[in-house]
């Protein structure tokens, strides 16, 4: 048994000829990484150019072939985060978000992801976010709007209304704004604004 398996081992690198066999070999496996490599820079352009058109569901279905185990750019993470939102799937857009958050990247949306915790009911969390954003970038528009509305759902209906207040002075006041307000001001012991 020794024997011929000396042999075989002398046989394999005599005049090179393990390296000649291997040859193909080596340059098949390079041929199919290329390959590899073509189809997932294919999924991510698909990926990035559905979202960008605003199908949402295809660009999830290109995203979720890439697999778990995918290196994705933060930015198309966001993307990514703001597909499922869009399809209603709050809880994959929110575990994208903490992800990046846990991350600390540049590229996290605060405001988006404060509005996918609030529409699982994760308010609480999404006032902290709202706050740090508001602090950050003081004056915006729907974070006031959003940061009101879990202000109310939490039964903080005095800080609510001071935020509805503020949003019916702006020109740009949904009817909505109204509505909320009057409710702000109903819980708080008010006229209706």
């Amino acid at each position: 048994k020794g024997w011929l398996t000396g042999l075989q081992f002398d046989t394999l690198f005599t005049d090179d000829l393990y390296f000649k066999i291997s040859k193909n070999a080596i340059q098949m496996a390079e041929t199919m990484s290329d390959v590899v490599s073509f189809y997932y820079d294919t999924l991510m352009l698909r990926v990035v150019c559905y979202a960008a058109i605003g199908d949402n569901a295809a660009a999830i279905n290109c995203f979720e072939q890439l697999g778990e185990g995918a290196e994705l750019s933060d930015d198309v993470q966001v993307v990514m985060a703001g597909c499922y939102a869009a399809v209603g799937d709050y809880s994959k857009a929110v575990s994208i978000y903490e992800h990046l958050a846990e991350e600390e990247s540049e590229a996290l949306d605060l405001y988006s992801y404060a509005l996918a915790l609030s529409s699982i009911g994760r308010t609480e969390e999404a006032l902290d976010i709202l706050m740090e954003e508001d602090y950050k970038n003081p004056g915006q528009e729907r974070v006031c709007r959003l940061l009101a509305w879990c202000q109310l759902n939490e039964g903080d209906a005095d800080q609510a209304l001071r935020n509805y207040r503020k949003l019916l002075s702006i020109a740009s006041a949904e009817p909505e704004d109204y509505m909320c307000g009057g409710h702000a001001a109903l819980a708080n012991g008010e006229m209706a604004l």
